[in-house]
């Protein structure tokens, strides 16, 4: 007799259970809105083999299509400077990637344009245009049920297209400049 009531009390929980859980993994769809800041590193692979420290801040948009998938757009600020402290470089980011989440954890990934912001590479060469690809892991905090702060990390691979400059004419020259780096992205996420 025991046996059956605790038999008949633990499907009872368990039929209640999956109808709450049945419940959180209907499709999601909706917006959220991101700022952030972030730094990291990158390492030049042709130019001179060092590597410059960057950091910025953002703000970025995804929509949810379905329960773990979303796309993310966003415009970032990256301010690049060298070790030494002699240049600083600024870029305008304009990232697109997919998005992997679930409650806690998230994996993006996708291309990026940006702009270089008065980036001169050498006394003749400015670089204007940014290509890239990023991927991305990290995590989200919640705070309430529509805030939280995200922690994660970032890889970027980036191509630099530069003007060459002789005397008062430019050309789009072959000054390309390609590098890589590891990063960090701190921010603090509100969906509607």
């Amino acid at each position: 007799m025991r046996k059956r009531i605790f038999c008949i009390l633990l499907v009872t929980l368990l039929f209640g259970l999956s109808h709450t859980f049945a419940q959180a993994d209907e499709p999601v769809k909706g917006f959220s809105i991101t700022a952030n800041v972030n730094g990291g590193f990158t390492q030049y692979l042709d130019w001179w083999g060092g590597y410059d420290l960057y950091a910025g801040g953002g703000v970025g948009m995804r929509y949810d299509f379905c329960r773990h998938w979303g796309v993310f757009a966003g415009i970032d600020y990256h301010n690049a400077f060298g070790i030494s402290g002699q240049y600083s470089w600024s870029y305008l980011l304009l990232p697109v990637e997919m998005e992997f989440h679930t409650r806690y954890f998230y994996v993006r990934g996708g291309l990026m344009v940006g702009a270089g912001l008065n980036v001169w590479v050498t006394d003749h060469e400015r670089e204007i245009l940014l290509f890239g690809q990023s991927i991305g892991l990290g995590g989200r905090i919640p705070l309430t049920s529509a805030d939280m702060i995200t922690i994660g990390g970032t890889l970027n691979f980036t191509l630099g297209l530069g003007k060459i400059y002789e005397g008062d004419t430019y050309t789009f020259g072959p000054g390309l400049s390609s590098r890589y780096g590891p990063g960090i992205r701190i921010g603090y996420e509100h969906r509607f």
